[in-house]
This record gives C-alpha cells, structure tokens and sequence, in this order.
C-alpha cells in the first residue's frame, strides 16, 4: 500500500516540504512531488518551436509525432548523422557546440525570431561515457548550457522538458552508503540529481522524469526491440538467462507514449514538475526476463551473476544495460529492500490510467521476433580486452577463480532444472 498525496492536475494539494542536499525543492511525499509555480501561459493561436536534443532512436520519434499534434514546429538537434527521416527539420552541432553557451545563444536567437514561444526537450544522456570525454561531458554541460542560454531570452514564454533516469531517485542520499559505490556508478547518479535540482531551481519552468526501464510498440507488427544491449526481449534467445544478484530487485516499466504524454501536457502547465516515471507494474529482474519468455512459452532458467563479477565486468567493459551505475543501484536495491514507487504524480501528468507491457505485447499469428542478444559479442569484446588491459585481467582472473565454480554449478543446475 502506498501513501501518495491527493493531486489535482491544476491546484496539487501535498502535504510534505521535500529537501535534497538540505535544499528545499517542493512538496512531496513519497517521491511524488511537484514544485514551484510560475506565470500562466496561454499558448493558443501561438507559432510554437521545440527543439528536441539528442537522438534516442525509440523515444524521438514519439516526441516528435506528439509534438506535431499539438502544434509544435520541431527542429532536431543532431551530433552525427542518426537514421532519422528526411522529413525532420535536422541541424547538425559540432560536440564543441553541445558545450557552448553562447553557441546556443546565437542559435536561439536565429530560430526564434518568428516564435511566440519556445521549449527545449533534451534526451542527451549516457550510462558511460564515451572514450576521451567525461559523463558530466554528457549528461550534465549540454543541457546547463542550454540553460545559460535560455536565461538571456526576455520576450517569449521558456518551457524546458528533461528526460532523467530513475537513477536520481534511488541514489542514496546518506553519504555513509557511498563508500562501497563505483566512482562510475557515483559520477552517473550524482550527476543526473545535479542537473534535476539546477533545472527545478531555475527561472525556466521546467517538467522533470525520471524513467527507468521504458518500453515501446511493437515495431513493424512483429519486433520487440526496446533499444539498449541486455535489455529482458533479447533473452528470450538464449539458453540461459543470467541475472544480476538476485534478480529480485524491482523495476516499474514505462510506456513511452505515457512518458511523451507526461512530459508535453507538464511543459504546457504553469508550474515545474519532478516526477519519477513509473509504470503501474511492479516486477523482480527475474520477472521482466520471464515475462517476455512467456510470450514465446520458453522457460526460464536463470542463473544467478554474483554482484562482484557483474560489477568488474561493468568496470571495464560495460555495454547497454550492464553499466557501473546500474549494477551499482541493483545492488543497493537488493540490500535495501526497496518499495515500488508511488506513481500518482506521474499518472496526474498523463491524465489516463498507465498501460503495462501485457497492453502492448499481444502476440501476433506471425509471432514475435527479437534483437539477438549481446553476449556473443560481449565476450568477445572481454576475450580481447582483457589481452591488452593488465589490470582488467587481474580482476577478471581473480573473479574467475572465487566465482567459476559458482557459476558452473548454477548454470548446469538451470540447463537441467529450469522454472
């Protein structure tokens, strides 16, 4: 049972001051929260620009169609050449630019001067970071950037939408339980409650989520595929299904259209919003996995990957899905013993009740079919690294000799007795 404040979409009635890093941010209770009013808009008859940063190939395109239908002209901001229709206003930024606050100065003031009012989706975000730049590269100086920019425009109404990571939530705030993080894993999650509290204290009205594992329509009547490397879909090619700990640990999946919907009708409100995003749907790791074996009447056999040997083979070679800050959080949850979290604020900014995956995921005549899974490849990418990295051999050698055995056992006893 959760204990979730009364919402009306237009006066919130909550009834807790919510403080992080001894500031004040708003009202909440239980990570349901909404904060800070400003001037009301009114946005009919307006020429409307959005500019949507960053490509995430299955959440982008969803921005953009909701974005027409509401009467938005849409420009894309662009670091490389992303498959992405031709019909799209594309413009294409240098990395140098990302960082650049007066580079955004100028292109502000070129793409308003026929707008009555402009807001800024950003979707820029990395589990890890790219070879020679930082995550706060990232995750962190563009969208501050933008928001230095945004400041020095005066005369038309400033909305900001920022995709976060549920990553922001489930950090713990005591300091006392950082210690035994990875300094990946601390650099990611800081980074991302960084940037919410400087975009919920800004002068900009913005709308905050914080999603965790987001899942989308099927993709041309048959394929699953929710974008990321050791997403739960693509188990269900293989024999074995390993999981990380547990696999107890709970995820709420969110439905990108729900996500879109929330994060527009919020940008078109008076006030700012932080919301974790979370689906209606608590389920364990093991359960994601399984749910999607069930769709192709597969059992289950999964095998334990105990939290030391997911988090070096994290540490070095990280790939989708399997990165420091998100076995770090797998880890904590498990030990903790985390509660779903309360999903009325988000469900206030929908404005409908919040589709699961069984709303989804209904079996085609044709079947299902899935991205093939990343471990053939990952292995070798460990194979060959750990041949060039000296201290990546050391651990994975000595994570080999502690856990093989472990591992051996379970995978033979999942092989033979799967559930």
């Amino acid at each position: 049972m959760f204990l979730c404040p009364t919402f009306n979409f237009k006066n919130p009635i909550l009834s807790a001051r919510v403080f992080e890093n001894g500031r004040n941010i708003g009202f909440s209770i239980k990570n349901c929260y909404s904060i800070r009013s400003g001037a009301i808009v009114d946005s009919t008859q307006r020429e409307k620009i959005l500019i949507i940063t960053g490509g995430e190939a299955k959440m982008t395109p969803v921005i953009n169609k909701e974005a027409e239908g509401r009467g938005y002209k849409v420009y894309h901001i662009q670091q490389k050449n992303n498959q992405q229709p031709e019909n799209w206003q594309k413009i294409k930024f240098k990395d140098a630019n990302f960082l650049d606050t007066s580079h955004w100065e100028g292109f502000f003031t070129d793409i308003i001067k026929n707008a009555d009012s402009l807001s800024v989706v950003n979707t820029i975000g990395a589990a890890v970071a790219p070879k020679g730049k930082s995550l706060k590269d990232i995750n962190e100086k563009p969208i501050l950037s933008i928001l230095e920019a945004l400041k020095k425009i005066k005369k038309i109404p400033l909305r900001i939408g920022h995709v976060s990571s549920i990553a922001a939530t489930y950090f713990p705030n005591d300091p006392k339980l950082h210690a035994n993080i990875d300094s990946q894993a601390k650099e990611y999650c800081l980074g991302r409650k960084n940037v919410d509290l400087i975009l919920a204290e800004s002068p900009i009205l913005t709308t905050i989520l914080r999603p965790g594992f987001i899942f989308n329509d099927v993709i041309s009547g048959r394929l699953i595929d929710t974008g990321h490397d050791y997403s739960p879909e693509q188990f269900t090619t293989l024999l074995l299904h390993p999981v990380i700990g547990s696999g107890t640990q709970p995820h709420q999946p969110v439905y990108v259209g729900d996500l879109v919907q929330a994060l527009f009708n919020g940008m078109e409100t008076d006030q700012n919003h932080l919301v974790d995003a979370v689906g209606p749907e608590s389920m364990t790791q093991k359960e994601m996995i399984k749910f999607f074996l069930d769709l192709e009447e597969k059992p289950i056999r999964s095998v334990s990957i105990p939290h030391e040997v997911s988090a070096v083979i994290a540490k070095y070679f990280p790939k989708g899905r399997l990165a420091p800050y998100s076995v770090a959080l797998l880890k904590h949850l498990e030990e903790h013993d985390r509660n779903p979290l309360c999903t009325a604020s988000f469900e206030a900014l929908v404005g409908k009740d919040l589709i699961k995956m069984r709303d989804i995921y209904k079996i085609p005549v044709d079947g299902f079919i899935y991205p093939s899974s990343p471990i053939p490849q990952h292995l070798v990418e460990i194979i060959s690294g750990i041949a060039t990295n000296s201290e990546a051999r050391r651990d994975i050698l000595r994570i080999t000799k502690k856990h093989g055995p472990y591992l051996i056992l379970n995978a033979l006893k999942a092989l033979f007795k799967p559930t």
